[in-house]
């Protein structure tokens, strides 16, 4: 997640910050001025930072860092990213294209490894399927919710050309409830007792039931056993198993730069388009 967490928590303010150097700046420069800059300018505890990508613009002589960090909020411990630019001589925290108005953060892409294609990811399609698609999602996204049941069926459709494999990014940021929906799918994926778990979730109108911002995960767990048909409870889904397995899903999306839902990897590569899988031959 880049800095999800961060924004919300306003950690960063609202203008951008740039700094010069008399010499060339270095990767140990650029670390060094993430930690000082979080250090002082939030609540946060710095834990670690390092270098996770470095990749060049196609702007002359500007580089974009990805920056892994590891940090530490009252008792919450969690890993972001955050990317940062640098010509040699200035590090700055936004960097935009005065055409298109777009940050170079949208041109930063990171090929996703043939190892999250595991066969309890997979949820449509057949695995030695011509194409490999990776979706990251949340069952209380808006988009998610009309999105994630017509891929699955394009998939079920399409079994010897597409597989389909899910992995949960809950948005807890902005609705604190699908933690225990992505919780609730984990355990039923595991007994493999429900079929079409994942399109019977994101077609059940949670709405009707409990608000996205809802805490309570009694309120929650029963309007996913009725619209499911289980019978799940609060404490078989507060394992330390399936919260291991949310983190998890959490760093992988993290490492593929995710910050959004649903994002869509094809082979490996982004699809900012999130449609490319219908011209799949």
């Amino acid at each position: 997640m880049i800095l999800s967490i961060l924004s919300v928590s306003g950690c960063f303010g609202e203008k951008n910050q740039t700094t010069t150097t008399k010499g060339d700046i270095t990767k140990e420069d650029i670390v060094a001025f993430e930690k000082k800059r979080i250090s002082l300018g939030t609540s946060l505890d710095v834990r670690n930072i390092s270098l996770f990508l470095e990749q060049k613009l196609q702007i002359d002589g500007w580089t974009a860092y990805v920056l892994s960090l590891e940090l530490k909020q009252d008792e919450n411990e969690f890993e972001t990213k955050d990317i940062l630019f640098s010509d040699g001589k200035v590090i700055a925290t936004e960097l935009f294209d005065h055409k298109t108005s777009r940050s170079f953060k949208d041109s930063i892409e990171v090929t996703v490894p043939k190892e999250l294609y595991k066969d309890d990811h997979l949820i449509a399609g057949n695995k030695d399927a011509k194409h490999k698609v990776v979706l990251f999602s949340d069952p209380l996204c808006p988009f998610c919710i009309e999105y994630v049941p017509e891929i699955i069926t394009y998939a079920k459709n399409n079994p010897k050309l597409i597989s389909l494999y899910y992995y949960h990014f809950p948005l807890t940021n902005i609705h604190p409830a699908s933690i225990t929906l992505a919780q609730a799918m984990i355990k039923l994926k595991e007994e493999n007792k429900i079929k079409d778990l994942e399109t019977k979730t994101y077609q059940a109108k949670f709405e009707n039931s409990f608000d996205p911002r809802e805490t309570d995960p009694q309120k929650i767990i029963e309007a996913f056993n009725k619209a499911v048909g289980s019978n799940l409870t609060t404490k078989d889904i507060d394992t330390k198993e399936i919260q291991d397995e949310i983190k998890k899903d959490m760093q992988i999306a993290s490492d593929a730069l995710v910050s959004g839902t649903p994002t869509i990897f094809i082979d490996g590569k982004l699809d900012k388009t999130r449609d490319l899988y219908k011209k799949l031959k």
